[in-house]
């Protein structure tokens, strides 16, 4: 979705304003995005506990057994270079750590993408200056 679709999905009252700082902080709200996080067993204790980070751990180490991406993925887990931001890791603790787990230990990669008040005024007014929302 452009940034201008995002724009015009907002409340019309908002729009009218036309006040690109109120409309950037409205897209900001919640907005995130995933950067290299690499870690390992003191990652997880921390995320999830030490008793539900030792028992996720428990659980990896005996599937790694059977699954070769669950192996090497805790290979990497034991050395500290796992990286919780990346595509792979995110997809396999979708499917392989369900719950809230699975949720905290991919939010260990996220970090605020706020939209700058500047992409926004130059999504809403065409080069002529005249308003596009």
């Amino acid at each position: 979705m452009t940034l201008l679709a995002q724009i015009q999905a907002l409340p019309a009252a908002l729009l009218a304003t036309k006040d690109e700082v109120a409309i950037a902080a409205a897209l900001s709200a919640g907005r995130t995005r995933l950067q290299p996080r690499l870690g390992g067993i003191g990652l997880v204790l921390d995320t999830l506990g030490p008793v539900d980070g030792a028992a996720l751990l428990d659980n990896l180490q005996a599937l790694s057994a059977t699954n070769s991406i669950v192996k090497w993925a805790f290979t990497l887990l034991n050395r500290g270079d796992l990286d919780f931001g990346s595509a792979g890791f995110q997809g396999m603790a979708a499917s392989l750590i369900p719950g809230p787990a699975g949720a905290a230990l991919m939010a260990t990669a996220q970090v605020p993408d706020p939209v700058d008040p500047m992409a926004v005024r130059l999504a809403i007014w065409a080069d002529d200056g005249t308003s596009l929302i």
